[in-house]
């Protein structure tokens, strides 16, 4: 989708919370979307790998049914077909150790929950419509007054790369 803002993205949710699964439109409203909602993991796996969806990102809360989202994540990148596929964990439980963990994972980032709409939306903008992902260190200097201890251990990141 390099370089293509004109069509929609498509954003896979898995989300099982009904607020945050109604909040999320309204946080992507200038952008042009198409949001799928699954559940569980179970759901959204068994989706993805039938083809049914065919997202441009997968952003997933940490705990579900099925299995939760680190679980998630390993799958997704050890599996051929879904490897490729941008994941942000977008989480109430966002915390440096959370954010450090998901990345781990192979995540691209993890976010706290709730995120201002303009900080989420420059987020999926980097990660699916501009190409090369910026560094992890420049996305969460952009994003540190959404973290927990946001300067101390930043800083320490950012110094350490």
């Amino acid at each position: 989708m390099s370089g293509d803002i004109a069509r929609p993205i498509r954003v896979l949710y898995i989300e099982d919370d009904p607020v945050a699964v109604r909040d999320l439109p309204r946080l992507l409203h200038p952008l042009p979307h198409v949001i799928d909602n699954e559940e569980s993991a179970d759901v959204a796996l068994a989706k993805l790998e039938s083809g049914e969806h065919h997202p441009d990102i997968v952003l997933t809360d940490l705990l579900h049914p099925g299995p939760n989202g680190w679980q998630l994540c390993e799958y997704m990148k050890r599996s051929e077909r879904l490897r490729h596929l941008p994941i942000v964990f977008f989480s109430t439980r966002a915390n440096p150790f959370f954010v450090r963990r998901a990345v781990m994972r192979g995540a691209e980032v993890g976010v706290p929950y709730p995120l201002a709409s303009d900080d989420l939306l420059r987020l999926i903008v980097e990660v699916t419509v501009l190409g090369p992902r910026p560094s992890l260190v420049a996305r969460l200097l952009e994003l540190r007054d959404q973290f927990f201890c946001a300067d101390g251990w930043l800083n320490a990141l950012a110094s350490a790369s």
